[in-house]
């Protein structure tokens, strides 16, 4: 059985093992706290609104073992890798099942003061997690290839299988083979009945980006990412809908020709968010 791990992943994408943590000691990793509405019915009794999840606190107590200049180190890195200035951060878990899940957090508390007991400095870590589903690590994905003809392959509607606990907004990546591409063309991308619809100008010759990635999420702040001067323009990507849980569909179709040269990739990616560690 894997031995259950838990690291912090800072703002930069840097990875950290928690000094001597003590996992059994964690809380918050379970399935989050929940809030449901009710309004009073007359004559006695209520009527459930709506149910909702809230944002989870998670605790990691921690050991650091060794003299004082040990710790005041250890300590002093931390306070580096945890500020909360520099934006959000993950958890990470490595759980018994082998797999590895992850949750957006940032720094709340645990470094304002350690207690000191012969040789030992002992805190607990706090962290706020405003979206309260833990998420898969690496993401699901499915892809469409440009081919001869030219068409994207598959040509059918395929399956895109959301098999986690909540709804989540796809990605959507277009690799072009070539840097300068072939001349504008338009077409429709279809993600579990939303159109995403994109038109090209010719892609020019330089300045020119061979990959850039659509996030489709409403909130998101880089909804397109490596745009550059690759000239695509009245994309709708905001038309596109949520994955619901279970089986969805999506399918690339040309309506003016290729947009794209042969062997160039349209790629779906969705990472699942999961209740439970």
């Amino acid at each position: 059985m894997t031995t259950e791990q838990m690291t912090w992943i800072d703002a930069f994408g840097s990875s950290h093992t928690f000094p001597d943590p003590n996992i059994a000691g964690v809380t918050g990793r379970g399935m989050p706290q929940v809030r449901n509405q009710l309004d009073p019915i007359a004559g006695g009794g209520s009527r459930l609104i709506r149910s909702e999840f809230l944002a989870r606190r998670i605790t990691v107590p921690f050991v650091i073992v060794g003299d004082e200049v040990t710790a005041r180190t250890t300590i002093r890195q931390w306070a580096g890798w945890l500020n909360p200035l520099n934006g959000m951060g993950k958890l990470s878990v490595l759980t018994v099942l082998g797999d590895t899940r992850v949750i957006p957090a940032i720094y709340s508390g645990g470094l304002e003061g350690i207690e000191e007991s012969s040789g030992y400095y002992e805190g607990t870590l706090v962290f706020d997690c405003p979206d309260p589903y833990w998420q898969d690590a690496t993401p699901q994905t499915v892809t469409w290839t440009m081919v001869a003809g030219p068409f994207w392959s598959p040509v059918t509607a395929v399956t895109i299988n959301n098999n986690g606990d909540a709804p989540v907004w796809p990605k959507i990546t277009f690799t072009n083979a070539v840097a300068n591409g072939l001349p504008g063309k338009s077409g429709v991308i279809t993600i579990a009945g939303g159109n995403l619809g994109f038109t090209t100008n010719t892609w020019p010759a330089f300045n020119t980006p061979t990959s850039f990635t659509i996030d489709t999420d409403p909130t998101s702040r880089d909804a397109v990412s490596n745009l550059g001067d690759s000239g695509w323009q009245n994309m709708d990507f905001r038309a596109c809908n949520q994955l619901v849980v279970g089986n969805n569909t999506g399918i690339v179709v040309n309506t003016g020709g290729a947009p794209m040269a042969v062997g160039s990739t349209c790629v779906v990616s969705w990472t699942r968010k999961w209740l439970h560690v």
